[in-house]
């Protein structure tokens, strides 16, 4: 019985023995396939949570150490060394700039161009005035993004960020608010877009370009002590040493100026000098303290003027003057929207061949003014509830035609008003056409004064105390005018009074035909 018992342990023993050590051997032929299943798993997770590492050799310390790629300005913060580069120098450029500093790389291809980005300035003590400056760049194509600059010195030339004589750049997502001068400079520059930016509280304007074939678009210019956006052109040499003005003008040409935000700046939104064929559209230009886009030419040089600028689908309220053109020729104008402004909605000064098409021009003191201008066509907008003149000619306008407008709700609709200057023409606003406009409900429908030879034609003229009045004029013509002859009030032209008879005859036809059917009854 005893030899039995211990039979029986030796056999239990050896089983134990036997089966620990098959489940070793499994744990062993199960050990790679475990290890390849936790690998699987885990390198996603290490992959993302050191996808943002960067690892940077401490000279100092002689080890390697893990940084995270910061996505704000303020990465490399290089205040007291601003950015300086000269292509045309080759201690200065470029390749030389990106080969011996992390903050800039690339290698200035259309594929790959150089790239300035993340970096933080304050340019209080640049001795270059500027945060970066870039000059006689032509070739290499680049691009400046998230950069913040601030405290760049006074003057109009000194900014954030300058490039000068530089093709081929791009400059996009920067905040070059705060600067003593300007926030954005471009000067004898082309093909460059400046995309994005903010540029504003600057002691000057918010962004100036001189040259050709630039994009300035979706940036903010606001708040800024001169103007929101300048483009200008550049004159070379003295205009005034003699009389033969030994002097060229290079304009500023073909640049797009869309879709940026100019408020609240205390000269201009947006300032256009001597400039020709550029498109200024889509932009918001409001409360400024002059006027919200400014289109200007040169009066005595004459080589220095505007033409062929587009002004298009702009946003100008709440400015003492919503859009203005002076001294400029050949515009369009179409598809603005200039109300509430202090005085004119969109002003015309001293220009010709101009297109004012499909614009409002509401709430201001004048709609639509133009003085000095010829050959004009004012066609399709609507003018209403301004405080004196839906459209104002005033003084040496001639031959512009006024169509298929809506004026309603004015003071005088329609005033076509030669003045009372000693030394201007007496017959000094003529032969203009004012036809085919609804004119309704202001004091006068159209009124004029001293202007000759205008004709006055199939306008639709109602709801006005006066129709149409002339007051020392000569030779204008008048007719089809929904039965309105001038000079006339009360009920013999249509007006308050019409509306008061239509009614009346209304009630009276009503209380007739309910007599003759009690009649019949």
């Amino acid at each position: 019985m005893n030899n039995l018992k211990v039979f029986i342990e030796k056999m239990n023993i050896m089983y134990n023995q036997n089966l620990r050590s098959r489940m070793k051997m499994r744990l062993i032929q199960k050990t790679p396939v475990l290890i390849l299943t936790v690998l699987f798993f885990a390198l996603p997770l290490s992959y993302a949570s050191f996808s943002d590492i960067t690892y940077n050799y401490n000279v100092e310390q002689q080890e390697f150490i893990a940084e995270p790629n910061l996505k704000s300005a303020g990465f490399w913060n290089l205040t007291g060394t601003p950015i300086f580069i000269d292509n045309s120098d080759s201690n200065n450029n470029w390749s030389k700039i990106a080969s011996e500093n992390d903050w800039c790389s690339g290698d200035g291809t259309l594929e790959n161009p150089y790239l300035i980005e993340n970096v933080t300035i304050n340019a209080a003590n640049s001795s270059t005035g500027c945060g970066i400056y870039i000059v006689n760049s032509q070739t290499e194509y680049f691009t400046i993004r998230n950069v913040t600059v601030y405290n760049a010195a006074n003057g109009t030339t000194n900014a954030g960020i300058v490039l000068k004589n530089t093709y081929y750049g791009t400059l996009t997502m920067n905040n070059c608010s705060f600067n003593s001068g300007t926030g954005i400079y471009l000067e004898f520059c082309y093909y460059n877009d400046i995309l994005g930016n903010n540029a504003s509280n600057n002691s000057h304007d918010g962004i100036c370009v001189m040259g050709n074939y630039n994009e300035i678009s979706g940036n903010n210019a606001c708040n800024n002590s001169h103007d929101g956006i300048v483009l200008e052109g550049e004159i070379i040499g003295d205009c005034g040493s003699s009389s033969a003005y030994p002097c060229s003008h290079l304009a500023s040409y073909d640049n797009v100026v869309s879709e940026n935000i100019v408020n609240y700046n205390d000269g201009y939104g947006i300032h256009v000098k001597d400039c020709p064929n550029n498109t200024i559209s889509g932009n918001i230009a409001s409360y400024n303290t002059w006027y919200g886009i400014f289109i200007e030419g040169d009066m005595i040089l004459c080589f220095r003027n505007s033409y062929n600028n587009s002004i298009i689908r702009n946003t100008a309220n709440n400015n003492h003057r919503g859009i203005m053109l002076m001294v400029s020729y050949y515009h369009n104008i179409s598809g603005n929207i200039a109300c509430n402004n202090t005085y004119d909605g969109i002003w015309l000064d001293v220009g010709d061949g101009h297109t004012v098409l499909s614009n409002i021009a509401n709430y201001n003191k004048y709609g639509i003014h133009l003085h000095s201008s010829s050959y004009n066509t004012i066609s399709e907008n609507t003018a209403c509830y301004n405080q004196e003149n839906g459209i104002y000619l005033n003084s040496n306008n001639e031959r512009n035609t006024i169509s298929g407008n809506i004026i309603c709700n004015n003071t005088n609709g329609i005033f076509i008003d030669g003045g009372d200057c000693l030394f201007c023409d007496p017959i000094n606003n003529e032969r203009n056409t004012i036809s085919g406009n609804i004119i309704c409900n202001n004091t006068n429908g159209i009124y004029l004064y001293r202007s000759n030879q205008n004709t006055i034609s199939g306008n639709i003229i109602i709801g006005n105390i006066v129709c149409i009045m002339e007051d020392t004029c000569q030779g204008n013509i008048f007719y089809n005018n929904n039965g309105c002859t001038y000079g006339q009030t009360g009920n013999l032209v249509p007006g308050y009074d019409l509306y008061f008879l239509l009614g009346f005859l209304s009630i009276a036809i009503v209380i007739g035909v309910r007599s003759i059917k009690k009649h019949d009854v």
